[in-house]
């Protein structure tokens, strides 16, 4: 056997390694593209069935259509899950011009998931706490039908245990903002 026989063979054997790899890259996008199709859409078909999206536009007074804030957050949930998917994409094709800073991308996308979770709980105990107190606020107010007496002096055209709650609900808001 000569020099350029065992040569050959060297080129022949990357040649089809390199074509596995790229086979093995888009077999891996493909289906990992499709899980993550899958997984935006199963949390917004979540979102939707709990009406949750429904209940904090409504709290918030926020004018937009469920929808909207449902593609969004399908969106973001799908962008969050393909950037992995690219990044085990460019690995496997061994590119370390794209996977470096790539994976740097990466690192700081889940070093900042934790603290929007934390927020994102901390809101949602502003917002039970907030609801807690406006209801206790209006109920009490009711049943010392404060409310009637205070009228009659004031002649007001707005209610004042509506009033008071809406301001103990925003001022717990505000009591939460900081920590967020």
């Amino acid at each position: 056997m000569s020099m350029w026989e065992g040569l050959n063979w060297l080129n022949e054997s990357w040649v089809t390694s390199t074509w596995m790899n790229v086979f093995k890259a888009l077999l891996v996008l493909v289906v990992w593209w499709l899980l993550a199709k899958l997984l935006s859409s199963l949390v917004g078909k979540l979102l939707l069935d709990t009406k949750i999206v429904d209940k904090v536009t409504k709290n918030i007074g926020m004018s937009t259509k469920p929808a909207v804030v449902v593609s969004i957050v399908q969106g973001v949930v799908f962008f969050v899950f393909m950037l992995f998917v690219v990044l085990m994409f460019v690995s496997i094709l061994w590119i370390e011009s794209i996977s470096t800073p790539l994976q740097l991308f990466v690192d700081e996308v889940v070093w900042f998931l934790p603290q929007v979770a934390w927020a994102f709980g901390l809101l949602v105990l502003a917002w039970i706490i907030a609801n807690m107190l406006k209801f206790a606020i209006t109920k009490g107010l009711w049943m010392t039908k404060i409310d009637s007496q205070l009228d009659k002096t004031l002649d007001a055209d707005t209610n004042l245990t509506e009033t008071l709650g809406s301001v103990a609900y925003w001022f717990t808001f505000l009591f939460f903002l900081p920590a967020v």
